[in-house]
């Protein structure tokens, strides 16, 4: 099952890209690998933010392996990432600005740093995407309960007109619901 948020042209138009997946021990995946190693291995204990690591490390972040171990619900398995059909967006932060400091600066990244520093950049509007309600497809929750708490957020904690907060509204699917009709 493909499901599609916003249109691929739209995506395209906010320099959205879709991620790249990678068999591991095909030819560019070892290539890859060979290359971030030796630069790591260049680079000592410390890794610069620079021309060359901007690059090697603007790429890794739009790569996914094909194949890999997940944990969905407490149970790990075997998942086929590429059925997921993925699109990021990654603002273009420049290497002076120091945001992702904590991040990139070559020690051990826990969810819960990155999780801070993405809530940093997502409060500074050249670092997000806004859309339009207009453009955004479906808005998937898992269950009723869900439903019900996204529809409050809307109402409360947006700042859309009240026709764009309707829309968005009418844009929720009940995973639980639908998934018997497909």
């Amino acid at each position: 099952m493909q499901v599609r948020i916003f249109s691929k042209s739209w995506l395209i138009s906010q320099n959205v890209q879709p991620v790249q997946y990678i068999n591991p021990s095909s030819e560019i995946g070892e290539a890859l690998k060979k290359a971030f190693l030796e630069y790591i291995e260049e680079s000592g204990d410390t890794i610069p933010r620079e021309k060359h690591y901007d690059i090697l490390f603007r790429q890794l972040r739009y790569i996914k392996p094909i194949l890999g171990k997940m944990t969905r619900e407490g149970i790990e398995g075997e998942y086929n990432f590429h059925d997921e059909r993925e699109w990021r967006f990654i603002p273009n932060i420049p290497l002076e600005d120091d945001s992702l400091e904590l991040v990139w600066n070559g020690t051990y990244c826990t969810p819960n740093k990155i999780k801070i520093e993405s809530e940093k950049l997502s409060e500074n509007n050249k670092y997000v995407i806004n859309f339009p309600p207009s453009e955004l497809k479906y808005i998937i929750v898992p269950t009723e309960k869900d439903s019900e708490n996204i529809r409050n957020f809307i109402f409360n904690e947006l700042t859309f007109t009240e026709f764009d907060r309707l829309t968005l509204i009418s844009k929720i699917l009940v995973f639980d619901i639908a998934k018997g009709d497909w």
